[in-house]
């Protein structure tokens, strides 16, 4: 009888502020999206994500809108999920969330209001199956 593992691809940080070393822009009032994560070209099923932010102030929540692709060029007009990032007011704030069944997706980040800005380490771990 085979043996089904889950086989876990290396992590890959996908959008990077200076905050945290990266060169990225810091999250405001237009909408900054990720690189695009492709689950499709070596069979991944989906994708540990794995948002880390500060935000500059206690007014503005951040929004985290996800995406998904055909291909990797042409993306969802709109989001596939949503969800608020609440605002921390300068207390660095981690959220991890699953994406699967996707062929490509990116993420998408913006602020809710007019005052604030966040800094963001957005990494990603995809996994697939694999019979041993």
């Amino acid at each position: 009888m085979a043996t089904i593992n889950k086989v876990w691809a290396a992590v890959q940080e996908i959008y990077k502020t200076n905050l945290y070393g990266g060169a990225d822009a810091d999250i405001d009032g237009t909408e900054k999206f990720s690189s695009n994560v492709d689950l499709e070209t070596d069979g991944y099923e989906g994708v540990h994500c794995d948002l880390k932010y500060d935000s500059s102030g206690t007014t503005d929540n951040m929004i985290v809108n996800i995406y998904g692709s055909l291909d990797g060029t042409n993306f969802d007009s709109l989001a596939l999920s949503t969800f608020i990032a609440d605002k921390n007011g300068g207390v660095e704030t981690r959220i991890s969330f699953i994406v699967k069944d996707l062929a490509q997706l990116r993420i998408g980040m913006k602020r809710d209001g007019s005052t604030d800005t966040f800094d963001v380490l957005l990494s990603v771990q995809r996994w697939r199956w694999q019979s041993a």
